[in-house]
């Protein structure tokens, strides 16, 4: 990384600006990634799009909600003024930059009859300014990190230097399961009773021996699930009883867990808890990032096939960033690369 601090190597990226509007993850991203805010460019539908620089790079998980599932599902129509339409605010600044490769992730509704015409949109406009897509639906189990946590990706690659097929490449499978991403020890604050109110979801007795929590809802869904995998991480932070291996913990998952069951550090929690950040937010910004186990493989794939462009004084603009998850994949493999030199 090349922003902020020097890298000593022969590969790299240096980041021209990030994008988020919620005040405590541009802290967080700031805090993670050692950064500073003024490079944020804040709200995207007031961004001067054409005093942006031409980049290399972008990536952007515009809103989920109005196609996720568990939201309204209003959908993403361009000009209909939900938080998914904001993806086409990207696409303009996609349109004005002209980076060599751009990286769009979302939830895997939007493959859904519903939503679906948006998609085939996307893909289109894409191919109509001049690049390649490449899409499939990761989960989280495939990259060694165990939640069900299913999301679309799509790598699209300028048609001027695009001249091989870009493949989802999985790793090695390594036969880790949940309780390995716990802490030894905990606070005793996360096996009280306040986290689980919703009496209509959850039975218990009382919390002196650790009693297993009984999960009412689906139970017969929970009752099956035997291979260490959780359900995927919520922004609510309040997934503490949706699978029986949580369940059996008696209690909730800590700030610093949800961070690494996203592929996170211990060390990202503490850079949030030394600024002070609330542990509510915490959990939301872990549960609406982006698995970098993913990113990286994604990222190490593309490093291979485009050697003398990815990663070659690459100059990147992060949209809709949250805590950062393609950055945080990015270093990663940057600190690989300078490894292995």
């Amino acid at each position: 990384r090349e922003n902020n601090r020097n890298i000593n190597l022969s590969k790299g990226y240096k980041l021209i600006n990030f994008c988020e509007f919620d005040s405590h993850a541009i802290k967080s991203y700031c805090a993670i990634h050692n950064t500073s805010e003024n490079i944020n460019l804040g709200d995207i539908t007031k961004v001067d799009i054409q005093s942006l620089p031409q980049c290399d790079f972008i990536t952007h998980g515009s809103p989920c909600q109005d196609f996720s599932i568990s939201g309204l599902q209003a959908g993403g129509e361009v000009d209909s003024g939900t938080r998914s339409s904001l993806i086409w605010n990207s696409v303009e600044i996609i349109k004005h930059c002209k980076p060599k490769f751009v990286i769009w992730e979302n939830v895997k509704n939007v493959l859904s009859d519903k939503h679906k015409h948006n998609f085939d949109k996307y893909l289109k406009t894409m191919d109509d300014m001049g690049y390649n897509s490449y899409y499939e639906v990761l989960c989280g189990t495939d990259y060694n990190i165990p939640q069900i946590r299913e999301r679309i990706v799509v790598v699209s690659i300028r048609k001027d230097i695009d001249n091989c097929k870009f493949k989802f490449v999985k790793p090695e499978k390594v036969n880790n399961t949940f309780y390995d991403f716990l802490d030894e020890e905990v606070d005793e604050k996360y096996y009280k009773s306040k986290f689980f109110k919703s009496k209509s979801k959850y039975e218990h007795e009382t919390f002196d021996d650790m009693t297993v929590y009984k999960l009412v809802e689906n139970k017969d869904k929970v009752s099956k699930r035997n291979d260490g995998n959780i359900y995927t991480l919520t922004a609510s932070g309040r997934n503490c009883g949706s699978n029986q291996y949580i369940a059996k913990l008696g209690r909730v998952l800590t700030p610093a867990e949800s961070l690494k069951l996203m592929g996170f550090d211990y060390s990202d929690y503490e850079k949030l808890k030394e600024i002070g950040m609330p542990e509510t937010k915490i959990y939301k910004q872990a549960g609406n990032s982006i698995i970098v186990n993913e990113l990286y493989y994604i990222f190490r794939e593309l490093n291979r096939l485009f050697p003398n462009d990815f990663l070659v004084d690459m100059r990147m603009i992060s949209l809709f960033s949250g805590i950062g998850a393609f950055e945080k994949a990015l270093d990663k493999l940057c600190n690989d690369i300078k490894f292995c030199q």
